[in-house]
């Protein structure tokens, strides 16, 4: 599994706006995104995974294969020959997204009127 020092992700508009995926999908995708920044692909684990988000090995293979079938990702898994134990596993982004462009803005909030100004 790869080192992490997750303090947030950012979910690209495209895949926080998509009626096609259930909001825990959306969650993995966007990970999965994040871990294949470097490589273009990640090793993250369904047990990583599961424990990130609070849910069960099972339901996260699940939301995985349902993100293969729609076509979000591709999955390659390698297995021991004669175990089928699995010796790896990348998952791969098939649609891919920039990262987000930060504007400078400065928010002053006037006390007079309660206002926000963005300058």
């Amino acid at each position: 599994m790869q080192e992490t020092n997750l303090k947030g992700i950012w979910i690209p508009i495209e895949v926080f706006t998509n009626a096609n995926l259930s909001d825990k999908e959306r969650n993995i995708y966007s990970l999965v995104l994040f871990f294949s920044k470097k490589d273009g692909y990640c090793t993250i684990s369904n047990k990583f995974l599961a424990n990130l988000l609070n849910l069960s090995d099972t339901r996260v293979s699940k939301l995985v294969s349902s993100l293969v079938k729609k076509q979000y990702v591709n999955v390659i898994t390698n297995y021991h020959d004669t175990t089928r134990q699995i010796i790896s596993r990348k998952i791969i982004p098939l649609v891919k997204y920039d990262d987000p462009i930060y504007s400078k803005t400065t928010t002053s909030i006037d006390n007079n009127d309660n206002t926000t100004k963005i300058y």
